[in-house]
Order: C-alpha cells, then sequence, then structure tokens
C-alpha cells in the first residue's frame, strides 16, 4: 500500500482493514510519520475496506493524503 502525503501529513496514524466495514483490524500503526510517500506492507491481508484513521497532525490544517493506493 502507498500514501502520497502533500504538506500536511499524518505524524502519528494508523491503517485498519475490514471484511464488513464493522469490525476494524489494525493493519499497521505509526507515531513517528515523515511525510511524502509511504509504502505499507499489506502482509497478504485480505480485506474489503481499507481505511486511515489520523491520531497527530504534523501541522494545524488537518490531513492531506493526496493519494492512498492498494495493491
Amino acid at each position: 500500500m502507498t500514501l502520497v502525503w502533500e504538506r500536511s501529513y499524518g505524524a502519528s496514524y494508523r491503517i485498519e482493514t475490514s471484511l464488513d466495514g464493522k469490525a476494524w483490524t489494525r493493519l499497521y500503526a505509526t507515531t513517528a510519520g515523515q511525510g511524502g510517500t509511504e509504502e505499507i506492507a499489506a502482509k497478504g491481508t485480505v480485506a474489503r475496506f481499507v481505511r486511515m484513521v489520523g491520531v497527530k497532525r504534523h501541522s494545524e490544517y488537518g490531513y492531506s493524503l493526496l493519494e492512498f493506493e492498494v495493491r
């Protein structure tokens, strides 16, 4: 999975997956987001839904995720 951030990136965030959109499982979490392009291994996870949950912003302007690619 690839996340491409703009200048307002997630300093702390997590990636969660779900088969039904109700029960979510944490796939990845970080408290050291760097912005730019971040690659996250999905480890063979099977899911129908994927979401990014922002925990802490790098700036005061929110989260600006330009691309969120799931392969």
